[in-house]
């Protein structure tokens, strides 16, 4: 997990290059603890997967982690009641 998102919980140029170099020589690369709802998020810089406007971001992350021949999932989270 990291805490490299934009304040809305897009995917940040940050985030970009911090998947794609963790994502070398590996079979799979998880994404960061992502929240599936706004009540749902726990930290600041969480990514969101909980709206359509996520997806733009999401397309750009799972690319970066495929660059080098990964597989991408992203790990949904929820941070509370």
């Amino acid at each position: 997990t990291h805490v490299s998102s934009n304040d809305d919980g897009t995917i940040s140029d940050v985030e970009i290059n911090y998947v794609e170099q963790r994502s070398k020589d590996v079979g799979l690369a998880i994404a960061a603890a992502s929240n599936v709802t706004d009540l749902g998020k726990a930290f600041p810089g969480q990514p969101s997967v909980a709206h359509d406007s996520d997806l733009d971001g999401l397309k750009r992350l799972a690319k970066a982690m495929k660059k080098n021949g990964a597989k991408a999932i992203v790990q949904i989270h929820h941070g509370g009641a």
